[in-house]
């Protein structure tokens, strides 16, 4: 399993920037989350959806056996706001929309995290507002801020897109963990940021997504936690970003213990830092929960919108 992890880890190093939890994530969180609506707000997304202005180009398309149309086009839809980064991007590409700068400063650092500003529009702001369209827009808005809303619901639960670095080597932050590179199991190194993206796994056909959906489910029924109450307490999305800062700061950058390298820069491989067994299984069991938290704060958050 530990080198069946690096292969896919490896292919990762290709793109300059990550998009957040990749599809396999998006479309696994987006199922999950559908199991858990009723049938009505089923009914709702998917007659809203269905007037989506690329419902036949991208949303009911490439559908496999095994899956009806209708939960297919639901779990596309989560996906949509990176597709549109290369495919119509001019109108509906929002690159500021899918994380909220907030600077991670390592107790070896003298840096200032006040130094490194919170852009706007971001993750919390437009959970929001999108939200908000949902419940009141326009027939225009409404399949729009559907897909934002399975979006970045999903997007905010993945750590790094609630924090970055900033030290004397990464003096405008890291940019989410993209400006980082780490080795895994002593091989090449890969970006940080792409590593906790993978975390939920690689493949994206459909066995592989309802395959994780399933686990995924079995996760939510045998731990304790949720049953609790203690790991789906929070309610709003500037809630579930300051969950994810003190993910940043514990679990990704372990307290300063972790210190990558800058991708922009040249080093010596072997002066990267080697991630290693203990963090990677410490790292996808918070993926795991983080993707059911996701789910669960998206059909709530479907619910709450759609009940007008």
């Amino acid at each position: 399993m530990r080198w069946k992890l690096v292969v896919l880890l490896a292919c990762l190093l290709l793109p300059a920037k990550a998009w957040g939890w990749n599809e396999r994530g998006h479309l696994a969180i987006a199922r999950l989350a559908w199991l858990k609506l009723g049938e009505c707000q089923r009914q709702e997304c998917t007659a809203i959806l269905r007037t989506h202005p690329h419902y036949a180009e991208y949303l009911a398309a490439d559908k496999p056996e095994g899956i009806a149309l209708d939960e297919w086009v639901f779990m596309r839809a989560s996906y949509w706001p990176d597709w549109v980064r290369s495919n119509h991007s001019d109108d509906f590409n929002r690159p500021t929309w899918h994380y909220v700068t907030v600077a991670y400063v390592p107790p070896y650092s003298q840096l200032n995290a006040a130094d490194m500003p919170r852009q706007e529009p971001n993750v919390v702001t437009q959970i929001a507002a999108n939200a908000e369209k949902l419940r009141s827009g326009t027939s225009a808005e409404r399949p729009i801020a559907l897909c934002w809303l399975l979006h970045l619901i999903g997007d905010i639960h993945q750590p790094l897109h609630c924090g970055s670095l900033l030290t004397e080597e990464f003096p405008t932050g890291d940019q989410g963990g993209n400006l980082s590179i780490v080795r895994l199991a002593g091989g090449e190194p890969v970006r940080l940021h792409f590593a906790w993206d993978a975390l939920l796994g690689a493949e994206s056909d459909l066995p592989s997504i309802l395959g994780k959906v399933n686990q995924l489910q079995q996760l939510e029924t045998t731990d304790p936690r949720f049953a609790t109450g203690k790991v789906h307490d929070a309610t709003t999305a500037a809630d579930w970003a300051t969950e994810g800062m003190a993910l940043v700061r514990t679990q990704v950058y372990l307290d300063g213990a972790l210190r990558p390298c800058h991708a922009d820069r040249q080093a010596d491989v072997s002066l990267i830092p080697n991630l290693s067994d203990e963090y990677v299984n410490a790292a996808t069991a918070t993926a795991r929960v983080r993707a059911i938290q996701a789910a669960r704060r998206t059909a709530a958050t479907l619910t709450a919108s759609l009940n007008r």
